[in-house]
This record gives structure tokens, sequence and C-alpha cells, in this order.
């Protein structure tokens, strides 16, 4: 089974009750010993103002036109579609955060994940005081 992402681009800009879809991403992968998986990113918009989340009823609406949309695959290739459907949420583009925010010349970024090296983050401070109480 080759990757056709067209079916799915119907999808693209759809407005399923509060959630809209801003792309889909498609992979073929095979999994074991068995038949093809296809594995349907939808890439939505950000929640609703004021929610952390997408409506429920939005998630499973289009999680049923992507399963449409690939029962309709299945029959047209008389075979069997193992599937995977995967919700996630699109990256804000740096441009429209405040200009206080966004990332200055010079600012150093910061990595959360990355563990301090030794030494690293023990700088004396201005006043002359290392920080550690005594």
């Amino acid at each position: 089974m080759r990757e056709d992402k067209r079916p799915f681009e119907q999808l693209i800009g759809a407005r399923v009750g509060e959630t809209v879809v801003a792309d889909v991403r498609l992979h073929v992968r095979q999994i074991g010993a068995g038949g093809p998986t296809m594995i349907v990113t939808l890439c939505l918009a950000p929640p609703p103002e004021g929610s952390l989340r997408w409506p429920a009823s939005d998630l499973w609406a289009l999680r049923r036109a992507v399963r449409e949309i690939i029962n309709a695959q299945a029959a047209e290739a008389d075979a069997v579609i193992a599937s995977d459907i995967r919700f996630e949420r699109v990256a804000p583009d740096p441009d429209d955060r405040d200009p206080d925010e966004r990332e200055a010349p010079g600012r150093p970024q910061l990595d959360l994940l990355r563990a301090p090296e030794e030494g690293e983050g023990e700088e004396e401070r201005p006043d002359g005081d290392s920080g550690d109480a005594a």
C-alpha cells in the first residue's frame, strides 16, 4: 500500500463543532507480520479560547470521518487496513507572539530537558554573594 494523502486532504480546513483541522499527515507502516497500518495524524488548530482541550464530540466526529476514508480505500483495494488515528496541536506561529516573548538576539535559549553540566549555573552574584545560604 502506498501513501496517498489526497483522500484525506478534504479534511484540511474543515470545522467540526469548535475544532478546525489545519493539516493532515499520513504514514503507512508495516508492523510485524500483519498487513500495513495507516497512521493518520490530524493537526488541529488550538482548542476554543478558555479551554485546554478540544470537545470530545468533535474528536469522535473527526475520527469517524477518517475511518470512513480508510474504509473506502480498503474496499477499493479489497484489503483490510489497520489504522491509528492521532490528534496533534498545531504549533503556534512564532510571529503571533508578543514582541517581548520572541527570541531576542543575545537572549539565551533554555534547554529544559538537558541536565546542567558541572559548575553550570553557579556564577557569583553581582553583590559578591554566591547564593548559598550559610
